[in-house]
């Protein structure tokens, strides 16, 4: 019976000293072969690859691949770690090669304060402080801030500002249209200054539909110097006006985000009745950038970037008493 009592304990003793074998090995491969030598950094635009390692590797344990990658597998702990990201993934290369592909918090624009540039995404929150200028986001000017803190929220007194800040910004760069400065004057007015071209807003009242034309018409001022006055334009007026360097005007009208000149509005054919004029219509842009006209009978298409209904020659239909609409079709007396 002793010897059989010995045996077991003996067995036992291998058992446990094989576990703790196999357990001391995995530990050594673990932390020893799963080692991060090398990180390939990419999707990085605005930081330096050498910035966003060294932010990963301000936590410790991501000297180790495994940890690395299962910390990585949850975003939220990512964007807590990494202010300046908004999301990261991890893939294993080999043992010791990691590849991290980035989103970066999109900047919206940056301030000179006490003589850095101060950058800052779209919640006004800092995430870069440098001592230089980007071209890729716009200069603000105008703003009243105090001491501007890395990864604190923009100083401004004024909080409504970041939503005019974030609309002008959103819908300039669907269209990649971005100022070189956008300035809050003294007034409550807005001004954005390109490299020829001066932009008087007026207040944010229907700033998007004022972004909207101004996507389109920037395009036709290509080499003019000027200012385009848009302060008094609304979907419903339309009106815009463009000064030269010379003190020439020149007024545009623009209800669809194009650029119509008003001296070119009446469109008929030799002795019609009444006659149609591109001011009848409404022409409008919704939120997803979609082109629609409606007509003077209320009759709505969103074909309407050319003449749908015309004669054999091209010419708006009339019968001495009223006109086809050329977009919609509609018959208007």
């Amino acid at each position: 019976m002793k010897n059989k009592k010995k045996n077991r304990r003996k067995q036992r003793r291998k058992v446990i000293l094989i576990l703790l074998a196999v357990l001391v090995l995995g530990l050594v491969v673990i932390f020893g072969l799963f080692r991060v030598r090398k990180l390939v950094i990419s999707g990085n635009k605005q930081y330096k690859a050498e910035e966003i390692q060294e932010a990963i590797m301000q936590d410790g344990l991501c000297k180790n691949s495994l940890y690395l990658l299962w910390k990585f597998s949850d975003q939220a702990k990512v964007k807590e770690s990494i202010l300046f990201l908004n999301g990261a993934e991890a893939k294993l290369r080999t043992p010791f090669e990691v590849q991290v592909t980035v989103k970066e918090k999109q900047q919206i624009g940056y301030l000179l304060n006490q003589g850095s540039y101060i950058y800052f995404d779209k919640d006004g929150m800092i995430v870069e402080i440098s001592d230089q200028p980007s071209e890729d986001v716009p200069l603000i000017t105008g703003l009243d801030v105090e001491k501007a803190e890395l990864y604190e929220k923009l100083p401004v007194k004024d909080e409504g500002m970041y939503n005019t800040i974030v609309t002008l910004t959103k819908t300039l760069n669907k269209d990649g249209l971005v100022p070189n400065e956008i300035r809050f004057n003294t007034r409550d007015t807005i001004t954005l200054v390109f490299e020829d071209i001066k932009v008087n807003l007026g207040d944010d009242t229907d700033l998007e539909d004022k972004m909207s034309a101004l996507n389109s018409i920037y395009a036709q001022l290509d080499g003019r110097h000027g200012t385009l006055y848009m302060e008094s334009y609304s979907e419903n007026s339309g009106q815009v006006t463009f000064k030269n360097e010379s003190g020439g005007t020149e007024d545009l009208a623009s209800t669809d985000g194009s650029s119509e000149s008003e001296t070119s509005t009446q469109e008929t054919q030799e002795g019609g009745g009444r006659m149609y004029s591109k001011t009848d219509g409404t022409f409008s842009t919704d939120a997803d950038g979609n082109k629609t006209y409606t007509d003077a009978a209320g009759v709505t298409t969103t074909q309407c970037d050319e003449y749908n209904y015309t004669d054999e020659n091209g010419n708006i239909i009339t019968d001495g008493y009223g006109y086809i609409d050329p977009y919609t079709g509609s018959y208007i007396n």
